[in-house]
């Protein structure tokens, strides 16, 4: 995988077009490589090493000849397009590297030529090493610097996180770089703001802080969008839930249950989230809100479909206040992205007066102290309030690549005349768990609520919706045939014809 160095000689006529005031590289490599690589993307490689996973741009070996010509090359284009007027042209990249590979077919070099000409062109036009790593989006999931002077770390899509073989040179070129990388969205940080969260054009979430916040230097965290991972297909791939219990989900989507999804970081949540917005019919009013980002994508032709936002440090407005909002629209389905605080008192009025929810907890309370915690503060849901809640989705993760659907519980409440109560208990609800470590429970499935919900509001037999549930699990399942590879999961859905 090592590929020699490039520098060999080069032409009189090419030393000419070199600057001579070199502008120095914001990145080094190093020499840290899979045992077995397995290409990710271009100029990447992943695989394991040791103990660890390691993402590795492709084993190259930077002198300091190659240096001295990468910062020659790099201050030459910054001047050509500077010169052209066009130095930030929305094909920049591809602009740059296409000067870089002219300028450097005056040498005479090795295969690497191409590599540095890709390296030179994201220095010069891209963010150094984010749009770098960004050219791999369909495998990391995120970036994260910890400080200026360590590795940069990624999460990857087959191998969790991993250590990669690229770091900033200093403070000032990660904070170039990084205010460069959020320009759009007219943020920065600095002394001023120390703290930033931004949703890049892409789509991409940023968190970062510095000095004094941040006691080892700037610090930054970037969620890629991943467009395909927030699909019901790819949770099918991915093991994440099973064509039956997407099923039973869809069914009590239809029966406009209020479902919260609660789990640890990175275990799911907004994927699940995304997924069950898939099964809300596309003539439904829908009002999605989140914190500073947006997340939370529906397909096209949503054309009732709203989405807010709420929280972010810059403005007065928070989640709360937007959900106030947002019941004064008349939605169907309000989405929340994730409840904290005094939020979830809002969102359960709403249910109250018949507006259905689905939302996110940061949490692994099991099923009874996700509801201890509902009705204490900061979130304070009141007890006639609290009963609303139908279904507590949790996702469990390896720490690694594997998320999934753990349990699914049901809550059957006393107050909504849904349960009977044993003389020797004073419980308000029993909780039931229809999933139980990631299958569905086919006693606890005789007896759903959600089931004989269904079957009253379509007349049918708790048998005939038995018989409907594995219809739609059959139709879930050939999502993730090789013909429906390139199908939009929410226009698949949308094609499922009336209940017969």
């Amino acid at each position: 995988m090592r590929v020699p160095s490039i520098f060999k000689q080069f032409t009189d006529e090419t030393k000419s077009n070199l600057s001579e005031n070199p502008t120095p590289l914001s990145l080094s490599i190093s020499e840290e490589y899979p045992d077995k690589p397995e290409m990710s993307a271009r100029f990447a490689a992943v695989g394991r090493h040791g103990g660890e996973s390691i993402y590795s741009l492709l084993a190259f070996n930077l002198s300091k000849p190659d240096i001295q010509l990468a910062e020659a090359l790099k201050s030459s284009i910054i001047q050509r397009f500077i010169a052209l007027g066009q130095y930030n042209p929305k094909n920049g990249i591809a602009e740059a590297e296409k000067l870089a590979a002219e300028l450097l077919s005056g040498y005479a070099t090795n295969s690497g030529k191409e590599f540095l000409a890709y390296l030179i062109a994201h220095e010069t036009m891209g963010t150094g090493p984010f749009s770098m790593l960004m050219d791999d989006s369909e495998h990391i999931e995120e970036i994260v610097v910890n400080s200026p002077e360590s590795n940069i770390y990624i999460y990857h899509s087959l191998y969790g996180f991993c250590k990669t073989n690229i770091k900033f040179t200093s403070e000032r070129s990660f904070r170039y770089m990084l205010n460069k990388l959020i320009a759009a969205t007219e943020k920065e940080i600095n002394t001023v703001t120390p703290v930033i969260d931004a949703q890049l054009p892409d789509g991409s979430r940023l968190h970062a802080q510095t000095i004094p916040y941040s006691i080892n230097g700037t610090s930054a965290t970037i969620r890629l969008p991943g467009g395909s991972r927030l699909d019901v297909k790819e949770l099918l791939k991915n093991g994440t839930a099973d064509s039956d219990i997407l099923s039973y989900i869809w069914l009590a989507m239809d029966a406009k249950s209020n479902i919260i999804i609660s789990g640890a970081p990175s275990s799911g949540k907004t994927t699940m989230l995304s997924a069950l917005a898939s099964f809300s019919y596309y003539y439904r009013r829908i009002i999605s809100i989140e914190e500073d980002v947006n997340e939370i994508r529906l397909g096209e032709g949503d054309s009732n479909y709203v989405a807010l936002q709420g929280g972010t440090r810059d403005r007065d407005i928070h989640v709360k206040d937007q959900v106030i909002n947002a019941l004064h629209m008349r939605p169907d389905l309000l989405i929340v992205g994730e409840i904290r605080s005094e939020e979830a008192r809002e969102i359960f009025f709403g249910a109250n007066v018949g507006v259905q929810f689905i939302t996110t907890m940061h949490s692994n309370l099991d099923k009874t102290a996700l509801v201890s915690r509902l009705s204490t503060k900061p979130m304070s849901v009141e007890p006639q309030a609290l009963c609303m809640l139908d279904i507590a989705i949790f996702m469990k993760s390896n720490g690694l690549t594997e998320r999934k659907v753990d349990k699914i519980v049901e809550y059957r409440w006393l107050a909504r005349d849904e349960m009977q109560v044993p003389e020797n208990r004073g419980a308000e609800f029993e909780a039931h768990e229809v999933v139980s470590e990631g299958r569905i429970n086919q006693e606890e499935l005789k007896n759903s609520k959600i089931i004989a919900r269904f079957s009253t509001a379509n007349l049918l037999t708790k048998g005939n919706v038995l018989k409907e549930m594995k219809k739609r699990a059959a139709f879930l399942q050939a999502l993730t045939l090789p013909i429906n590879v390139a199908v939009n999961s929410r226009a698949y859905i949308r094609k499922y014809g009336a209940i017969s």
